[in-house]
C-alpha cells in the first residue's frame, strides 16, 4: 500500500498539531470605493466638527455687566455732582486740598464721559455673545477711549489727582494697568483657538 500523498489525511490523532491549526487572522485597510459603470470614485468623508469655544459667550456677558454697571455709576455721578458739592461747601478748601466746585466739575464730567464710553461697552458685549469679532474690536475701542479720557482728566483736574495716591503719576500708573487688564480680557476670544467668531470687523479692511 502506497502511503497516501497529502499529509495526515485520514488521520484520526487528535494529539496531532495539524489538526488543530487555525488559519492566520487577516486584515483589511483601504479607502472605500464606489462605481458607478466608470472610474471608482472616493465615497464622501465624514468630518467631526467640535463645537466651538464658549469663551466668547461667556466674556460677553462679563462685558455686559461691566458696561451696565459703569453707565448705572456714571447716571449716579452726574445726579450726586450737586449733591457733592453742596455737601463739601462747608469744608475748608485747605482741608480738602482742592475747591468743592472743581470736584463737583470733575464728577460731572468724569461721570458724562463715562456714558460715552459705557454704551459702545455694552454694545460690544452683545456683539461678542453672538460670536461676532466686531464686538472685541468695539470692546477694545471702548477701552483705548477710556484710557485717553482718564488720562485727560489727570492732567485737567491735576489739583484733584494730586491729592490722591500717587499723585498725578500714580493716577497714569493705575490708569495704563487698569486699562492694561480690561484690554486683554477682552481679547480673550481671539486669542483662544476655535473661537467661533465670523469674519466681521469693525474698521474697513
Amino acid at each position: 500500500m502506497e502511503p497516501s500523498p497529502w499529509p495526515n489525511e485520514g488521520s484520526d490523532d487528535a494529539s496531532s498539531p495539524a489538526a488543530f491549526q487555525q488559519p492566520p487572522h487577516l486584515s483589511l485597510s483601504g479607502q472605500v470605493t464606489s462605481f458607478d459603470g466608470g472610474a471608482p470614485q472616493q465615497m464622501p468623508t465624514m468630518l467631526y466638527v467640535q463645537p466651538p469655544s464658549g469663551a466668547a459667550k461667556i466674556m460677553g456677558i462679563l462685558i455686559v455687566i461691566y458696561g451696565a454697571f459703569g453707565l448705572l455709576a456714571s447716571v449716579g455721578g452726574i445726579a450726586g455732582a450737586s449733591v457733592l458739592e453742596g455737601f463739601l461747601a462747608d469744608v475748608p478748601e485747605g482741608e480738602l486740598g482742592f475747591n468743592s466746585e472743581t470736584m463737583a466739575s470733575y464728577l460731572f464730567v468724569s461721570s458724562l464721559l463715562g456714558i460715552v464710553t459705557a454704551v459702545p461697552t455694552i454694545l460690544g458685549g452683545v456683539w461678542t455673545m453672538q460670536y461676532q469679532r466686531r464686538g472685541v474690536h468695539l470692546g477694545l475701542l471702548a477701552v483705548g477711549v477710556s484710557f485717553i479720557i482718564n488720562v485727560a482728566l489727570t492732567f485737567a483736574y491735576s489739583d484733584i489727582t494730586a491729592a490722591g495716591i500717587g499723585g498725578v503719576g500714580g493716577a497714569i500708573i493705575s490708569s495704563v494697568i487698569g486699562s492694561g487688564i480690561c484690554g486683554l480680557l477682552v481679547a480673550v476670544p481671539l486669542l483662544v483657538s476655535d473661537n467661533g467668531l465670523d469674519d466681521s470687523s469693525l474698521f474697513t479692511r
